[in-house]
């Protein structure tokens, strides 16, 4: 049998086989070339293969997607795109949001693609329809070798993903006929098919992560994908085996240095151990300052002004504090906003009436706070006690309502 350093070597070949013949091919196609953005940077060419997305809005981002580099209108099917990017090479992502052409009722459709991008290097987009882009069935290929590292990484993770959503489904179409026939074994079977359905959303993707870095020690989209995943705290000692067997050079990759200082961060974000310092000021460029022996429990609130899950929590929260603030809960909201002024305008829009508002104004990757307590998404929270140790992390608010209840 053939190793797998073989296989995966042999695949790439086949990539850019692929790559070199479509390329000559659309060498033929008429270009189209957007106004530039600078003479300094890189130069790419990306070149689209779409199917009745005409109209779509496309955009090349940054990962946060805060920041816009090149935006444009597609006018055809097959397209390409020439760019000269005032930027560093990196990941990227190529952004689509469209509307549906058959129900003007709903507001449209957005995904992203991730890209590497490279100076000189060519990037073949087959995205499809709109369905295709929204279930990740895109197709990337290029003469970049990273790009083709990310490519086998998402082409196999889609494929895995995909196997199991179709055995799932038929688990659930399974459960329904037990239901319908009153049959006894419908518990066991629906509870079967929850327990299958979470490993799917939670577990499975960090699961296929860890492998896919175990596997590819010198691939710097290992610490790529490693830096997404939410599970280092539960385990905490393989990741750091993972991260020891990584190349030395990938260690000096800026997400493996992310990757460690979020591995660094856990040691003190046991359950039970106290609290790290936050890193900032507040509204008032006030340095932090906060006594956890004041209240009995205190909610450290992670959130941006930019994350919609975040707002839409924030009139319950309110709730909360206001029942429970005068018997000893208190919320301290740290914000992962890099402008001051958004940040302001959401609290004050939002009405988030607690005076403990702190923030160290920079993007999420290079938050200090967000290293600091392993924020890998917003909104997350953690429970802290009159100690300040650690009670528990991303409580629910109902969970947190029936929590505090026990202060009455």
């Amino acid at each position: 049998m053939m190793s797998k350093k073989n296989i995966n070597t042999i695949l790439k070949i086949i990539y850019l086989v692929c790559f070199l013949f479509f390329g000559l091919y659309s060498c033929k196609s008429k270009k189209m070339t957007p106004k530039s953005l600078g003479s300094s940077g890189i130069n790419v060419k990306i070149e689209l293969q779409t199917k009745d997305i005409i109209g779509c809005e496309i955009k090349l981002q940054s990962l946060d997607l805060k920041t816009v580099y090149w935006s444009d209108t597609l006018r055809k099917n097959k397209q390409l795109i020439n760019l000269n990017l005032p930027i560093k090479q990196g990941f990227y992502k190529l952004g689509f949001n469209g509307k549906y052409p058959y129900n003007k009722r709903l507001s449209g459709w957005m995904h992203d693609i991730i890209l590497y991008l490279e100076n000189n290097k060519t990037y073949q987009v087959f995205a499809g329809d709109d369905q295709t882009i929204l279930y990740n069935h895109s197709k990337v290929r290029s003469n970049s070798e990273t790009q083709i590292d990310l490519s086998l990484f998402q082409d196999a993770y889609v494929f895995k993903f995909d196997s199991l959503k179709k055995e799932l489904k038929k688990k659930e179409d399974f459960s329904d006929t037990l239901f319908n026939s009153n049959s006894k074994n419908y518990d066991q079977s629906w509870a079967l098919y929850l327990k299958e359905k979470d490993y799917l959303q939670k577990k499975f993707p960090v699961q296929f992560i860890r492998k896919f870095a175990i596997e590819h020690p010198n691939s710097i989209i290992s610490p790529f994908k490693l830096v997404e995943v939410w599970d280092i705290q539960e385990n905490y000692d393989l990741y750091k085996s993972i991260y020891d067997s990584l190349s030395t050079e990938i260690k000096w990759n800026e997400y493996a240095i992310l990757f460690k200082q979020k591995l660094d961060a856990i040691k003190y974000l046991a359950y039970g151990n106290h609290t790290p310092m936050v890193v900032g000021k507040g509204l008032h460029n006030e340095d932090f300052i906060y006594d956890y022996s004041k209240n009995k429990f205190t909610l450290l609130e992670f959130w941006a002004s930019w994350c919609k899950p975040c707002r839409d929590e924030h009139p319950e929260l309110v709730e909360i504090y206001n029942e429970y603030h005068q018997l000893g809960f208190d919320i301290l909201s740290i914000s992962l906003d890099d402008k001051k002024e958004l940040w302001e305008k959401a609290i004050e829009k939002d009405q988030l009436i607690w005076k403990n508002h702190f923030s160290d104004l920079k993007s999420f990757s290079k938050s200090e706070n967000a290293i600091r307590f392993n924020i890998a998404f917003v909104p997350q929270n953690y429970l802290i006690n009159s100690e300040g140790e650690i009670v528990t992390q991303n409580i629910e608010l109902g969970d947190l309502k029936k929590f505090l209840s026990r202060l009455r």
